[in-house]
């Protein structure tokens, strides 16, 4: 069985795995020398998510030839599930029997070996979006997930609109609108950059399942909108990227 990698205080390494799986359950580890990469689509192709992992994030990295590795993420996490922040995760890989193993290492001076099987790997390949964004805003990540949340609980749809001065977040239903506009200058507001004027309306629940938790990872999300064209939100890490597409509703 041979060693992939080994990460110190895994819990941020299992929690940028649960952002995957809130798109996609069955998806497919690229490894390389460079480092781990997952770019998946959920089902319904609404959004796609892109999770890169450098060498550098890992406390010991032996990979060196490329390999792709499938898994079910909801099994995996459930694997996962007792880590606490001490403790050591070594990663191995038995091409013979298509088996990964987490070895965690700490908690209770224990060493626990959890094994599963792997899925076939399928060669589909994701399309990355090429998108000439007009509008740019780094936004305190905190800020942004209470404006989802709050506007989501009375609508299936947030528009956003970006003008020079701000990003506005609105719904509309048969009985209420509201709106949530962050503007550039405010504590909320670290940035923002507007080329023209843009606006764009997205499915609340999607939005919704991409920023669960993100703050025990992050504190900045990078959002980037065009007309009518998918979102992009980069949600910021010391060590890699994790960034979301999400295609627009059109004509609502």
């Amino acid at each position: 069985m041979d060693e992939l990698f080994e990460v110190f205080r895994p819990q941020v390494f299992r929690e940028l795995l649960k952002y995957v799986n809130a798109l996609k359950n069955e998806v497919t580890l690229n490894l390389s020398s460079d480092g781990l990469g997952i770019n998946e689509m959920d089902p319904s192709h609404v959004a796609m998510v892109n999770l890169v992992l450098p060498n550098s994030f890992f406390d010991s990295y032996k990979v060196e030839e490329s390999t792709k590795l499938s898994l079910n993420l909801d099994e995996t996490l459930k694997l996962l599930n007792k880590i606490d922040k001490d403790d050591i995760l070594k990663v191995f890989y038995d091409k013979d029997a298509l088996k990964m193993m987490f070895q965690i290492q700490g908690t209770k001076n224990l060493i626990r070996n959890k094994t599963i099987s792997l899925l076939d790997t399928i060669e589909e390949e994701c399309p990355q979006p090429k998108i000439f964004f007009k509008s740019k805003s780094r936004i305190m990540l905190d800020s942004f997930k209470f404006a989802i949340e709050d506007l989501a609980k009375n609508a299936q749809y947030i528009r956003f609109e970006s003008t020079n001065d701000k990003l506005n977040l609105i719904t509309t239903s048969d009985i209420s609108h509201e709106e949530t506009p962050i503007e550039r200058g405010s504590d909320a507001m670290l940035d923002h950059r507007v080329e023209e004027d843009s606006k764009a309306t997205y499915t609340a629940s999607y939005l919704m399942d991409i920023l669960k938790n993100t703050s025990k990872i992050s504190e900045v999300v990078t959002l980037e909108l065009s007309e009518d064209m998918p979102l992009r939100l980069d949600i910021e890490l010391p060590v890699g990227k994790l960034e979301f597409y999400l295609a627009p509703n059109i004509g609502i």
